[in-house]
């Protein structure tokens, strides 16, 4: 949650996510996309102000047991923030678990952190896979929005022992559960952060 130049009890407060890495302990980074009057507002900070941050909240861990055999990323717009968090994380680290991530956008143009995936590709086993409701002949991507199909044309036939990870907007993140239900991947495999 994040306060600016008011108090850190006020009631009225603004969840974002976490999009820096985990190991770069003395810089908070977020991604905020300007949808509200404190989200376009927060842009214009000059430096100086007094900034008050509460959390992080939530119970998501790239130590638990069950996200080490790989990890499914479903992300929707500017859901790929706290997804940021858990590559960078993971590229700190080396790490060798394979990770495949879906990324919905409208159009090329809107894919955040485009050049940044696409070299954390060099440094992660990651499978990246764009789909987009406008395609585009510059770069390689599914159209449409993700779906059931999608998902099976990517990921292995086992997907038991891989744990997925879901953000964007609630309708997305509802559709994304059918399809996983449908899939018969158990709750426990799943982790969502909502954007409404």
């Amino acid at each position: 949650w994040i306060n600016i130049n008011t108090s850190p009890f006020t009631l009225h407060r603004n969840p974002f996510s976490i999009s820096g890495s985990a190991h770069i302990k003395d810089e908070l980074r977020f991604t905020i996309k300007a949808l509200g009057d404190f989200s376009s507002s927060i842009g214009n900070l000059n430096g100086g102000e007094i900034v008050y941050v509460d959390g992080p909240y939530g119970n998501f861990s790239l130590e638990d047991e069950k996200t080490t055999h790989g990890l499914v990323l479903l992300a929707g717009g500017i859901g790929i923030a706290p997804i940021m968090s858990i590559l960078r994380t993971l590229a700190y680290q080396k790490d060798k678990r394979p990770l495949y991530l879906f990324y919905g956008n409208y159009d090329e143009q809107s894919i955040v952190f485009k050049d940044e995936i696409e070299d954390l590709q060099t440094k992660l086993d990651l499978q990246i896979i764009h789909v987009l409701e406008q395609p585009s002949t510059n770069i390689e991507c599914e159209h449409g929005f993700i779906t059931q199909n999608i998902l099976e044309r990517y990921l292995p036939e086992r997907t038991s022992d891989l744990h997925f990870f879901l953000c964007g907007p609630l309708p997305m993140i509802k559709a994304m559960e059918k399809i996983l239900r449908q899939k018969r991947i158990h709750n426990n495999q799943i982790t969502a952060e909502r954007y409404e």
